[in-house]
């Protein structure tokens, strides 16, 4: 699904990444692991075409990484990107409104219908279903961290993309947000790249 070949990124002088070559074939779940500026966070705009490479390919199903995020390619940061004003269903309804081209985030009809009905499934997959009208601020963090997820899985991405989405958590609630991601690639046949600066937390997860 992925491949890389012999990518390269500076900035002048400055070189961040340099040789680098892998694969990720679907379905499959990739740690990317190293200590803080070892170039982790530049490697992931390079994946999520907000920066380009200076030299090398980077290709999803073979063609060059698109230059914005599209459903392709969901992603779950380290830091909660929620709308704080709107409840955990509505957060998740406006992610599948923003890739559906609605701007404003809202639908109307059938359409709201059908949004809110994947967006109440979705939020019960990521064991968030009891919580439907609550806000963001009312949630533990490994519950925002789940909302997050939620969101990013809405629009049937073929690649989830996780910075350090476990980071700010305690020992415990890392452990069952690193299982329920790993749980969720299993069931929909998606590919992972997790990033994290510490490779006990990820090493019995990972396929490579």
């Amino acid at each position: 699904m992925i491949e890389i070949r012999n990518l390269w990124k500076s900035y002048g002088d400055n070189v961040v990444l340099e040789h680098l070559e892998a694969r990720v074939e679907e379905g499959e779940f990739v740690t990317l692991v190293g200590t803080s500026g070892c170039g982790k966070s530049t490697f992931l705009k390079l994946l999520l075409g907000t920066e380009e490479q200076s030299r090398g390919e980077l290709l999803l199903d073979g063609k060059p990484i698109p230059g914005e995020p599209d459903k392709q390619r969901g992603i779950v940061f380290q830091q909660y990107s929620v709308f704080p004003h709107l409840s955990v269903l509505k957060n998740v309804m406006a992610a599948r409104a923003f890739e559906r081209g609605h701007v404003s985030a809202l639908l109307f009809g059938s359409a709201r219908r059908e949004a809110r009905d994947e967006a109440e499934a979705m939020l019960a997959s990521v064991g968030l279903g009891h919580v439907l009208d609550s806000y963001p601020h009312e949630l533990s963090g490994g519950m925002r961290q789940r909302v997050m997820i939620a969101m990013a899985l809405i629009n049937e991405p073929k690649l989830l993309i996780a910075d350090e989405p476990t980071t700010a958590l305690d020992v415990t609630i890392q452990a069952q947000i690193l299982h329920l991601i790993a749980e969720l690639q299993k069931k929909r046949d998606i590919g992972v790249i997790f990033i994290s600066h510490d490779l006990a937390v990820v090493a019995d997860i990972a396929d490579q």
